[in-house]
């Protein structure tokens, strides 16, 4: 996944360069939005792709969706700026690095949700040692009109549903054709 990896790359060569003062906060900004531009764009073309949907083939409500992705993740450019350049150590900056960089997973996972047909089975993957919330959903295959049913998704911000908030998760959901969980869903905490 050449995107993900790009998109990290970038991100933390951003942070590292404000933080130890080779870039300035304004060229931190503007490697921000194209970073973010680009990468959130390319995971969701990724994710229509895993769909059989070509960049080309998106409609407006889709377009649409990711230009607010992209807004989305861009908003919170100014506090993470602000946040490096007050902080006294890299690392905890790149541990919430890892938080921007796990939106492009999110994005992926978002525009699956919205172009992936209605009965395409997608399998929620929890790494272990994740929020109790993920835990119970490790596993759970369902159908993407049922994931849009409940709305939880997996590394989407100030999700309200996910002991972990959605911000710190590590999780993702894969297409699969293994059978669909049975029972009720998992009540979550």
């Amino acid at each position: 996944m050449a995107g993900a990896k790009t998109y990290r790359m970038a991100i933390r060569n951003a942070v590292r360069g404000l933080w130890r003062g080779y870039l300035s906060y304004e060229q931190f900004f503007s490697i921000m939005l194209l970073a973010t531009e680009q990468g959130i764009t390319e995971a969701a073309y990724t994710g229509a792709r895993n769909c059989g949907i070509i960049p080309s083939e998106l409609d407006y409500i889709q377009q649409r969706a990711i230009l607010n992705m992209v807004l989305r993740e861009q908003q919170w450019i100014n506090g993470f700026a602000e946040a490096i350049e007050q902080s006294e150590k890299l690392t905890p900056m790149f541990k919430r690095a890892d938080i921007w960089i796990g939106r492009f997973e999110g994005a992926r996972d978002e525009m699956m949700l919205l172009t992936c047909d209605g009965a395409v089975r997608l399998k929620w993957i929890a790494p272990k040692g994740e929020c109790p919330s993920c835990a119970k959903l490790d596993g759970q295959v369902r159908t993407v009109e049922y994931w849009r049913m409940v709305g939880v998704s997996p590394r989407e911000h100030d999700n309200k549903l996910l002991a972990c908030g959605g911000w710190k998760c590590h999780c993702t959901r894969i297409i699969t054709d293994e059978p669909l969980s049975k029972g009720k869903f998992p009540s979550l905490p």
